[in-house]
């Protein structure tokens, strides 16, 4: 996933470098004939571990203005936190195209542009969006690595399993 974003999205900024193929690492989905159907979006339990209890705390402008690589152990549970959001909130396609083709619309960032919002005006749904993920954390945690149902029916099965909000 790293080649297609460092050549797809050149104009990334930092965080976009690990945050937008850790999107990727997490999908659950069943077989319809000969198709495949898959649904992208899931938190990854490990990561949620990872970003322990203070989850809701996560400084979204820090995130977004890192300006190089950070090692600590946390940092690209974070990174794909933000990846989620954009996903749930409807954006990341947004997101992607206007960094594909380097458009800001007259935003500072891309994120600013993808919402049509400043980050201030962000913040707030980042905040409900960080407290409803740590919310459903023991549901979150039930969450299986990436896996393909093999019918519907299974697939259905196990969403209703979750319980999620």
């Amino acid at each position: 996933m790293h080649p297609l974003v460092e050549y797809n999205l050149p104009q990334r900024p930092q965080w976009a470098i690990e945050g937008i193929p850790s999107f990727f690492e997490k999908f659950i989905g069943y077989r319809d004939n000969e198709n495949l159907k898959l649904e992208l979006g899931f938190q990854n339990p490990r990561r949620i571990r990872t970003l322990g209890n203070t989850i809701d705390k996560l400084d979204l402008h820090q995130i977004l203005t890192q300006a190089e690589e950070n090692y600590e152990n946390t940092q690209n549970s974070k990174l794909r936190m933000v990846s989620v959001f954009l996903w749930k909130q409807g954006k990341l396609k947004t997101y992607i195209d206007l960094i594909r083709n380097d458009k800001k619309n007259g935003y500072p960032t891309y994120f600013e542009a993808a919402f049509d919002k400043k980050l201030n005006q962000i913040e707030p749904l980042w905040e409900k969006y960080l407290q409803e993920v740590k919310r459903n954390r023991e549901a979150i945690s039930r969450i299986p690595s990436s896996v393909v149902f093999p019918n519907k029916a299974n697939y259905e099965k196990f969403k209703q399993s979750l319980q999620l909000d």
